[in-house]
């Protein structure tokens, strides 16, 4: 049953899985709609930031309300959240599988992927190291990284990682 009364405005707080799939956005007005688990994956669910507890912003009540997000770094200190640590982690795993990439460019290359998670100036040329290197590392590999890249990407970077 939706809540009648009249609150005030301002973020509620979200129940997101380990690997990011959205469960409630709104976890403390429409706790209804609350799992223990993901229907996605079954991971468990999580409503704060593991590293300092601050809640996991959902989505905002009063003026405008636009769609809502996953998140992918606490803003109450700053650290990736676990679902974007393992998506991360994930690419590097397979760039790791390239035989068409040297160890020195195999590290420069995870380490691009883990940049694009912010948008900073660094994280632009991040974007077009994963171009080069996804060119140089193979189909497979670089479909991949590819498809997690653009998951934890900003829109603007998205741009850059599927563009020409």
């Amino acid at each position: 049953m939706f809540s009648t009364r009249q609150e005030s405005e301002g973020y509620d707080t979200a129940l997101v899985c380990l690997n990011g799939h959205k469960i409630n956005s709104s976890s403390t007005r429409l706790p209804q709609f609350n799992t223990k688990h993901c229907e996605e994956c079954g991971e468990p669910g999580i409503t704060g930031c593991p590293s300092c507890q601050t809640p996991i912003r959902g989505s905002y009540w009063g003026g405008l309300s636009v769609g809502y997000d996953v998140p992918r770094h606490c803003h109450g200190c700053g650290k990736r959240y676990p679902w974007t640590e393992r998506a991360v982690q994930s690419a590097g795993d397979l760039i790791l599988l390239s035989s068409k990439l040297t160890p020195s460019e195999k590290e420069d290359f995870t380490r691009a992927v883990g940049d694009i998670t912010t948008d900073t100036p660094a994280s632009k040329a991040a974007a077009q190291k994963i171009k080069i290197y996804s060119a140089k590392a193979g189909r497979e590999i670089a479909q991949g990284v590819r498809d997690i890249a653009v998951n934890i990407a900003s829109e603007t970077l998205k741009k850059i990682l599927l563009g020409p």
